[in-house]
């Protein structure tokens, strides 16, 4: 590996990793602090590691490592294998935020080493056929985050990997199986004898977030993949395949030659964004000199979502090139190289839910359920309005937020499901502020000409010192007033502020004459504490609590009511909650009946539409 100078191109270092046998480095990050990442294959038993590395000995005959480099390129600060007792190689490497490395590669081995609790932890592929597999190193190299094989029946290979922020892995490459696992899948099977697949893991590699192959009829290959702003992900690789999907609006729309480069956006949920081909009348992204040539191509992002490819081509016409470029011809010998920029796409939206399926027994109200829409490519900025459908019988889906408006953040809303005949479309109102400040405010101006009145009456001292002590007593209570959140009905004596508000209000277990409330504990000032809770129905306070949760009932059927709480502490009490609505059930019955279903959650904004998908099983 070689470090170069960042503006004249002049070497800094060259360094050499290897043991006697041969080596290939495939991968390689960089962290912040100019540390290298390195990952790759070796065949040597006496490969350079470092005290106590995760695995110190070559398992089989071919075996992947992952290394790591300070700066300057003199002392290797971790080195591991990383492999079963059969073949393994690490294809490609990314850091997350904090320097963790995560690889990805493929493995013929049925012991290659996962950790417990890994989505995958035994091999899928039938003897002789490589599964692919993701494995996170924490930095310093002392253990392994999670480690699992990622594949179906028949040959998977693992070859780009990315790493969003949370720590969550997007792996492509490309697949045989037609089992390959898939989860909220834009392409849900297998279309040609290999596809692309495109997977998003969980942070901790317990399981999928989303998972798709994506190809057409002949044989497609993913090779690198980029993340955006956004945490979109960008593929790149090779496709064969004059039925490749092209989404959008693609820059070319269908296959030029034998071979052609593709670009694909997906949103970080999982749909696609656009795809297009790249390529001229000969063949692009497959490795010249051998039969059939490898797929090959690479990906990066920059910080407004332009797409930067690169591969090789032995077009000499029809290669797309754009105006005064570097080179404009094809420069002959066995291929050429070539970079393209391309442009983002215009602003979009996913949606997103977590978690995927929940359960409840028929009648009751579901757990919550987050709902995220966020921005893709550029900050939407627009009202996105959400809503489900697919709901079986008796059964109302009810968002805190039922119009959301992702910019530069999320917007996120909360979901409930409620399987006992309820109207639905519940939603959160904002908070209600109750401010005894109003009160004293009127009163003041009628104390301040009493107090003057007794000034006047100089004929009276007894008076004019009363005058005194009154305004003295005003001005004490405009001075205490901000300092008392609004004033108070008690003293408190050390407690001079009233408790927040509390927060997450929410029902469940709704029924035709009954609900229950829960919400999350009002936070007190110092030396305050929250003594009891008030909760409203209507405006209308129907009771206290001294803990976190209220069983409504004497409701009427198929009847909707508004519900708030208050915290108390000495000082007195706390502005209300922001509102519930609850419907009840009709009366006599009429709840969701038993089975699993398929809810679909959309978002729509501009005649635009993007969705999840829900399992619901009622019991």
């Amino acid at each position: 590996m070689a470090k170069l100078d960042n503006t004249a191109g002049i070497t800094q270092y060259v360094a050499r990793i290897g043991g006697t046998g041969a080596e290939s480095g495939n991968g390689i990050a960089v962290d912040a602090s100019g540390d290298a990442y390195v990952g790759g294959e070796t065949f040597s038993t006496d490969f350079p590691t470092t005290l106590s590395p995760i695995q110190g000995a070559n398992a089989g005959t071919e075996d992947g490592f992952v290394a790591k480099l300070n700066p300057f390129g003199t002392t290797l600060l971790f080195s591991t294998y990383l492999g079963g007792s059969s073949d393994d190689l690490v294809t490609g490497i990314a850091l997350d935020g904090v320097s963790n490395a995560y690889v990805t590669g493929l493995t013929l081995s049925a012991n290659f080493p996962t950790t417990p609790g890994a989505f995958q932890t035994s091999q899928a592929g039938q003897v002789g056929a490589e599964d692919g597999f993701v494995t996170a190193i924490k930095a310093d190299g002392s253990a392994k985050i999670y480690s699992t094989y990622l594949g179906g029946s028949l040959t998977d290979e693992g070859v780009g990997i990315a790493v969003d922020s949370a720590g969550e892995a997007y792996v492509t490459g490309n697949t045989q199986s037609s089992d390959f696992p898939t989860l909220n899948a834009a392409q849900a099977s297998l279309k040609g004898a290999t596809d692309v697949f495109i997977t998003k893991l969980k942070a901790d590699g317990s399981g999928l977030l989303f998972s798709t192959y994506y190809g057409g009829t002949l044989d497609d290959s993913g090779t690198g993949i980029a993340l955006d702003a956004f945490n979109d992900p960008y593929v790149t690789g090779r496709t064969l395949s004059g039925d490749f999907p092209v989404s959008g609006s693609p820059f070319q729309s269908t296959l030029s030659g034998t071979s052609d480069a593709f670009v694909t956006e997906l949103s970080n949920t999982g749909f696609v964004e656009y795809s297009s081909y790249l390529g001229g009348l000969g063949n692009e992204n497959g490795l010249p000199g051998f039969s059939p040539p490898p797929p090959i191509g690479a990906v990066a992002v920059d910080a407004t979502s332009n797409a930067y490819l690169a591969g090789d081509t032995t077009s000499t016409t029809g290669f797309p090139v754009s105006s005064s470029p570097l080179q404009s011809a094809y420069g002959g010998g066995l291929a050429d190289a070539f970079v393209a920029k391309v442009g983002s796409a215009p602003a979009d939206f996913s949606v997103a839910i977590s978690p995927t399926s929940i359960s409840t027994t028929s009648g009751q109200t579901t757990a919550a359920i987050a709902v995220t829409v966020s921005s893709v490519n550029a900050a939407f900025g627009k009202p996105v309005t959400l809503s489900c459908s697919g709901k079986p019988s008796q059964a109302a889906c009810n968002f805190t937020q039922i119009s959301v408006t992702p910019g530069s953040t999320a917007g996120t809303s909360s979901l409930t499901i409620s399987t006992n005949g309820s109207a639905g479309n519940g939603m959160l109102t904002p908070p209600v502020t109750r401010r005894r400040t109003v009160f004293y405010a009127l009163l003041l101006p009628l104390l301040l000409p009493l107090a003057g009145l007794t000034l006047r009456d100089s004929g009276h001292k007894k008076r004019r010192v009363v005058g005194f002590l009154l305004i003295g007593l005003i001005m004490a209570a405009l001075f205490l007033l901000p300092a008392c959140g609004g004033g108070s009905s008690s003293g408190g004596r050390g407690c001079s502020a009233l408790p927040s508000a509390p927060t997450g209000l929410a029902a469940s277990s709704t029924t035709s004459t009954g609900t229950t409330l829960n919400w999350s504990a009002a936070s007190a000032p110092s030396g305050c504490s929250v003594t009891s809770y008030t909760v409203y129905k209507n405006g209308t306070s129907i009771g206290t609590a001294t803990n976190t949760n209220f069983a409504v009932t004497g409701l009427s059927p198929s009847t909707t009511y508004s519900f708030t709480v208050a915290a108390s502490d000495s000082a007195g009490i706390s502005p209300q909650s922001s509102a519930v609505s609850v419907t009840t059930g009709a009366s006599g019955g009429g709840n969701t009946p038993p089975g699993t279903y398929t809810i679909t959650v959309s978002g729509t904004a501009g005649g635009v539409t993007h969705s999840a998908q829900l399992t619901l099983k009622v019991n």
